[in-house]
């Protein structure tokens, strides 16, 4: 641990951290909360000042601008890249992003008088790129529960179509079986599915009554599962067509995750924007929180600390007994003891 390190921890600084982390309302805004740390280039600390001054000022006007809904894909778009499968879960992860940043960028973006306000933040606004077309494909793809859309593509519609006939032609065969010729012979008058086929459940002293391809047999040996020979056909049918649906599902897959590929660096600039905001969010309602104010900056010969009633950024300010402290001009040195110095 580095003495600088030792210093912030004595100062409770990865507190105060921990304290802006838990006011992002994105995970790699608060990765970043926790990677901030001090500066002694003074060009920067007014930098960033300013930034934490134009995010107050929006937040005063768009109390209730957030980037949440934002998922942090990084790794989702390295897989991409590596000619990486996602599967509809994931997808649904990037399009909720893509939806996050640009309702943000939207509202951002109708700011009145946006470029003369919020300079410094309309450069974070750059990285918010326009995906919509992606965005639409994902979402005419992916439910919100995950699931492939037959608006995926036009076969997949086909395939499940045919799928669902071919299941209703099949088990509208096994009924009639149950409810005829096998009646007698069912264990139980069910159909139900072995090794992805449907089949009927048949008494084991009834098996010569039912010809067809056995499946399965039960623990007491009892009930043998077939599949009768006059449904072997229809069943087939439903497979073959469930199969094909499997495949045209993994080409669409394969398909967007080579787009999301394609889009790889708009992607992360547009993750690391939305970042960035987030972090600036999150300063803006930590010091409104903290009845913070900004302090002026001055560089130069007869530099000083001048400290108006100032407070632990820890302790809560109604209780805290603020303290004014000036070093520097007639003081060069402040020595402070006693039991009471932490406030």
């Amino acid at each position: 641990m580095t003495f600088q390190q030792q210093v912030l921890n004595k100062l409770e600084f990865p507190l105060v951290l921990e304290r802006l982390a838990a006011l992002c309302q994105f995970s790699i805004g608060a990765e970043r909360a926790r990677e901030t740390g001090p500066t002694g280039e003074p060009g920067r600390v007014d930098y960033l000042l300013q930034v934490t001054a134009e995010a107050i000022a929006l937040l005063t006007d768009q109390p209730d601008l957030t980037v949440g809904g934002a998922r942090d894909i990084r790794q989702l778009i390295d897989r991409a890249e590596k000619g990486g499968r996602l599967p509809a879960a994931d997808l649904l992860l990037v399009a909720d992003t893509l939806h996050a940043q640009h309702s943000f960028r939207t509202r951002f973006m109708r700011m009145p008088e946006r470029a003369g306000r919020f300079p410094l933040l309309g450069e974070f606004a750059e990285g918010l790129v326009n995906l919509t077309s992606l965005e639409t494909t994902l979402r005419r793809t992916v439910s919100p529960g995950g699931e492939i859309l037959d608006t995926a593509s036009d076969d997949l519609a086909k395939f499940r179509r045919d799928a669902r006939l071919a299941q209703a032609r099949l088990t509208d065969r096994l009924n009639s079986l149950l409810r005829g010729k096998l009646a007698s012979a069912v264990q139980d008058a069910i159909i139900t599915l072995r090794d992805g086929r449907y089949v009927i459940p048949i008494r084991a002293d009834a098996r010569q009554n039912a010809p067809g391809i056995v499946h399965d047999v039960s623990a007491s040996g009892q009930t043998v599962f077939i599949e009768p020979l006059e449904v072997v056909d229809l069943n087939n049918s439903w497979r073959e067509n469930q199969v094909r649906e499997q495949r045209e599902i993994e080409r669409i897959l394969d398909m967007i995750s080579a787009e999301i590929a394609a889009n790889a660096l708009p992607l992360r600039t547009a993750l690391e924007a939305l970042a960035a905001f987030d972090l600036a969010l999150a300063k803006a309602k930590l010091a409104g929180d903290m009845r913070a104010i900004r302090p002026t900056i001055r560089t130069g010969k007869g530099r000083r600390i001048d400290l108006r009633n100032a407070r632990h950024p820890l302790i809560d300010p109604k209780r805290v007994v603020p303290a004014t402290i000036r070093v520097g001009g007639s003081y060069r040195l402040l020595v402070i003891t006693g039991p009471n110095t932490g406030g």
